[in-house]
């Protein structure tokens, strides 16, 4: 995360430098927080004055020192962080109290240099997920967000996994929270369709969320969709799907086009599909499904007419594949696709058919964001912005 030194602690060490008892705080939190951006957790900075301040001031180590003078030396380079940015961490003098500020469109958190005394308040941002796939998922579509858009060199993210286990969750939250460790939550919505409930691993942690967010480094996102899975669109899925799941995906695909049923795509189950007992029992959900069943037959395993005559875990929708993020993530994230095109080319006489498919997805996986819709770039915009905010760290582009 981004760190910023404020003036205000500057000002306090000027005004105390001769009293070592009023500022032993003081430089034991900077030698913690110059080795946190040294081993590359966060981004530390400061204004130019306060940089040229600290980089001189003898009390701190020789550590600290060094991290100081570096980053007076590339401080050009550092300006374009608080731009880039739009959440940060002030780090003000003993004096202040924790405080969350809105500015515009960013979020600041104002907190007293004391905060850090322990270095484990300044360990890597806990990632914390419903389970540990979960984090690999939201930091690899962060990653590629970032090549995308900045070049694979430019931002460095460093997140601590955490797997928060279902329904639980909001037990890592509180102890993160507890123990003031900066952390970052995300959760699926378990909406079935725009207007539907909330799902209990979300309502659980907005509650412990509430707690905490006036006093801790913390914050919560809630997925605008229903699981993390719908956050990718069936043509993107297409490109590293396993064959059998193919016909399934280019159903879904058909809804992409649709300007009346595309929505349909953020709220339907890629795993598991809908089974009869679940759209018995949901009477909004019904009203939601039909017209798109209606307008595309073929998503459909039966006529909803034939409902009542169909046992209740009937799949009336077919879901694409319980392994399908874990697939997408494989051949995006972990360079599956390049390593089954060098596979391929070992094979004698394949179609050059084969090969050029091949090399057509991973052109377009490597572009991934600009293919998809526009309504799923929003959505994963907002995720990844979020992600790079509360994962940035030091990077070789600007080492020191």
């Amino acid at each position: 995360m981004l760190l910023k030194i404020d003036s205000s602690l500057v000002d306090y060490l000027k005004d105390n430098s001769s009293k070592p008892n009023l500022i032993n705080n003081e430089v034991q939190a900077l030698n913690n927080l110059s080795i946190a951006h040294r081993d590359k957790k966060h981004i530390l900075f400061g204004s130019l004055d306060v940089v040229e301040f600290l980089k001189d001031f003898k009390p701190l180590d020789d550590t600290a020192l060094g991290i100081f003078s570096n980053l007076f030396k590339k401080f050009t380079f550092m300006g374009i962080y608080e731009e880039m940015f739009d959440n940060q961490i002030l780090i003000k003098s003993r004096e202040h109290k924790f405080l969350k500020k809105f500015v515009k469109e960013k979020v600041i958190f104002e907190i007293p240099i004391t905060d850090f005394l322990d270095i484990e308040s300044i360990s890597r941002t806990a990632l914390i997920g419903e389970d540990s796939t979960d984090c690999e998922f939201y930091e690899g579509l962060a990653k590629q967000y970032i090549t995308e858009n900045y070049g694979i060199s430019a931002i460095n993210l460093n997140f601590h996994h955490v797997n928060g286990g279902g329904v639980n969750t909001w037990k890592s939250l509180r102890y993160y929270s507890e123990n003031k460790k900066i952390s970052l939550t995300i959760t699926d919505s378990d909406k079935r369709y725009p207007t539907g409930n909330v799902g209990e691993t979300l309502r659980k942690l907005r509650t412990e969320y509430n707690k905490h967010k006036n006093n801790t480094i913390t914050d919560l996102v809630e997925l605008k969709v229903r699981e993390k899975e719908n956050l990718i669109p069936p043509s993107v899925y297409l490109y590293c799907c396993n064959s059998s799941d193919k016909s399934r995906l280019e159903n879904f695909m058909l809804l992409e086009d649709s300007n009346k049923h595309s929505e349909k795509l953020f709220y339907l189950d890629y795993k598991e599909g809908l089974n009869v007992k679940s759209y018995k029992r949901d009477s909004q959900l019904q009203g939601y499904i039909e017209e798109m069943v209606k307008d595309f037959p073929h998503l459909a395993t039966c006529s909803l007419e034939d409902i009542d005559s169909l046992s209740d875990d009937y799949r009336i929708i077919e879901g694409i594949s319980m392994n399908v993020s874990d697939y997408f993530s494989v051949g995006v994230f972990y360079e599956g696709l390049e390593k089954e095109l060098e596979d391929k080319l070992m094979i004698e006489k394949i179609p050059a058919e084969v090969i050029d498919d091949l090399r057509n997805s991973i052109d377009k996986k490597n572009k991934m964001f600009r293919h998809m819709p526009e309504s799923f770039q929003v959505h994963l915009e907002e995720i990844c912005k979020k992600l790079i905010d509360w994962g940035c760290a030091n990077s070789s582009f600007i080492a020191t």
